[in-house]
């Protein structure tokens, strides 16, 4: 039978998307020290212009609902116009190029994921609901002995017994059936949280010169490497602001 083939696969294919739990913490090879706020590190690079980088989480793994993230923030002190979004964003784990989500990519990425999880159930329960409904065998051996003039005699046999009951099969289906809904709607609704939270998310703005503007960037934590520093750049009006983080386990 291929449901529950297909149905493996696709479950497959969204466990793949998660990766082991990994830290970060500020590394000291910054040339300022962070301050703090309720125990979040923030870091801030002030040349023309000032830029802030705030760690949101310190661990992190390549699952959607733990990526890494850093809210970023910039101070247009100067007299042009700023216009931001995660473009001017870079980053590099060792020599390794980081990949920035846009929030056009990550809404895109969750409605996916779920588009699978929500696959993977239905077929399941499609699977499930199809073996409820069919009869049952059970099969049995066994022996018999004659006697007649000439002697004893043996004689093996084997045997098959169908068995179906439509109303405990109905019941089965009915459970299986509001099982299935009930994780078709979780999914659902975990899905709309998920999206709910990209709308702090770093999309363009236009920076006024005295305003500042900002959002949450998150990267692809499968690209982070353990042990190798995450630099995090970011370019304003030909400035380059650099901040460090250390990767670890």
């Amino acid at each position: 039978m291929k449901i529950p083939t297909l149905a493996l696969f696709a479950l497959g294919c969204c466990l793949s998307l998660s990766n082991c739990s990994s830290s970060l913490k500020v590394s000291a090879s910054n040339p300022v020290p962070p301050i703090y706020e309720q125990g979040n590190p923030i870091l801030i690079s002030k040349k023309q212009n000032e830029v802030m980088v705030r760690l949101l989480s310190d661990r992190f793994s390549g699952a959607t609902h733990s990526l890494p993230e850093f809210l970023v923030v910039v101070n247009n002190r100067s007299k042009g116009v700023i216009d931001f979004s995660t473009d001017n964003v870079t980053a590099t784990s060792g020599e390794k190029s980081v990949r920035v989500f846009t929030y056009e990519k990550l809404r895109k990425r969750i409605e996916t994921e779920a588009a699978i999880q929500a696959f993977a159930a239905a077929m399941n329960g499609a699977s499930q609901s199809m073996a409820a409904s069919m009869p049952q065998q059970s099969y049995h051996t066994g022996s018999a002995y004659a006697y007649g003039s000439g002697g004893y005699a043996r004689a093996n046999y084997t045997g098959t017994t169908t068995t179906y009951n439509p109303a405990a099969s109905a019941i089965a289906r009915s459970n299986i059936q509001a099982n299935t809904s009930s994780q078709i709607s979780s999914i659902a609704m975990s899905r709309d949280a998920a999206l709910g939270d990209t709308t702090s998310m770093l999309r363009r703005d236009t920076i006024m010169p005295g305003a500042f503007a900002g959002g949450v960037v998150k990267m692809y934590g499968q690209d982070l490497r353990r042990g190798k520093p995450l630099k995090i750049t970011v370019q304003i009006q030909g400035e380059q602001h650099d901040f460090y983080f250390d990767v670890g386990r």
